[in-house]
């Protein structure tokens, strides 16, 4: 009988061992899952603010751009202006040029009949 009270002690000590470790285990279990569920939150705020960060430098650069080619197209405009002017500055300048030496050869002109008469 002895034998049997020590095997039943045994197992009773087993089944208590057991069931500390599992209690142990359920604990850690539950433990894991909670830090788990705090990294992930971190993880996420971390993420969203990079997103923010890199949503920022986006518009950013497309402001900069955007100034960029405004005042590209400024520049090109004041460019094709001025040429425009440059041109019409010179027809201006050929047709009183053509105009001033027509008159000069009437001129002339007038003066050899005149010489000729």
């Amino acid at each position: 009988m002895k034998k049997a009270e020590l095997a039943k002690a045994e197992a009773e000590a087993l089944k208590k061992d057991f069931r500390a470790k599992l209690d142990s285990l359920e604990k850690n279990k539950l433990q894991t899952i909670e830090q788990a569920k705090v990294e992930a939150e971190a993880l996420k705020n971390k993420i969203i603010e990079e997103a923010k960060e890199a949503s920022q430098r986006i518009i950013e650069d497309a402001k900069n751009t955007a100034q960029y080619e405004v005042e590209k197209a400024k520049i090109q405009l004041r460019e094709e202006l001025l040429n425009a002017s440059i041109a019409e500055a010179k027809e201006g300048l050929k047709k009183k040029k053509d105009s001033a030496e027509m008159d000069a050869l009437d001129k002339h002109f007038v003066s050899k009949i005149q010489v000729v008469q």
